[in-house]
């Protein structure tokens, strides 16, 4: 794919969700690209754009040949990725836009999936990046990595050549993973971490180097 044809669609553009990182999304918009509303719960003071109603009331006035949607959850009060996964899936038939800010570095020879957001001055070096992953504001992927379906990478999180990210994992803030390192499917890493040795058993993770322990 062409990964600089980012939110080309045809079809408005709806945020599924209306919390902190939706005002992230609309921040990192291309120039004249603009969503029409947001589908959450309940109404955000803090959303400049239209509140569509909850996930079931907006499916009933939408559909999916009306619109395309951009995932603007994380998690729902811990770093577990599992419930922005459901919700993704609960939206069967809709297309889901890919979002790289003006501000970010991709290559020419990554692959970004679709759903994916790359966010302000993130660096993607040859990589690959799944569907519907968060590389967020200032994060490095360097060459040959490999991160999977909804996962999230930290705002300034580095992760060096060949680093293999599971999917729906979450790797915190500032986050160092070393190079040729993995990480299974459904790990948190905790904001601050090195990580130096392959992760095989998902669970929470904080520390540094050899400290590193699940918690």
């Amino acid at each position: 794919m062409n990964i600089r044809k980012t939110i080309t669609h045809d079809r408005p553009i709806v945020l599924l969700g209306g919390g902190g990182h939706a005002l992230s999304l609309l921040e990192a918009f291309p120039p004249l690209t603009r969503a029409i509303g947001y589908t959450a719960l309940e109404p955000s003071p803090k959303m400049p754009v239209e509140w569509l109603g909850d996930d079931e009331t907006f499916r009933c006035l939408f559909k999916p040949e009306d619109v395309v949607m951009l995932c603007a959850l994380v998690y729902g009060g811990r770093p577990d990725l599992s419930l922005r996964r459901r919700i993704i899936e609960s939206f069967i038939g809709y297309d889901f836009a890919t979002l790289i800010a003006p501000s970010a570095v991709v290559t020419d020879n990554c692959e970004i999936g679709e759903g994916a957001e790359i966010m302000h001055r993130a660096v993607i070096n040859r990589a690959r990046i799944g569907r519907n992953a968060v590389v967020n504001t200032g994060a490095i992927i360097e060459h040959d990595c490999s991160i999977g379906d909804n996962s999230f990478i930290g705002p300034g999180a580095v992760l060096g050549g060949e680093v293999e990210i599971g999917p729906d994992c979450f790797i915190g803030m500032g986050t160092c993973i070393r190079n040729g390192v993995s990480i299974a499917a459904g790990t948190v890493i905790g904001m601050g971490s090195v990580v130096t040795a392959n992760i095989t058993q998902p669970g929470t993770y904080a520390g540094s180097g050899n400290r590193l322990r699940r918690i």
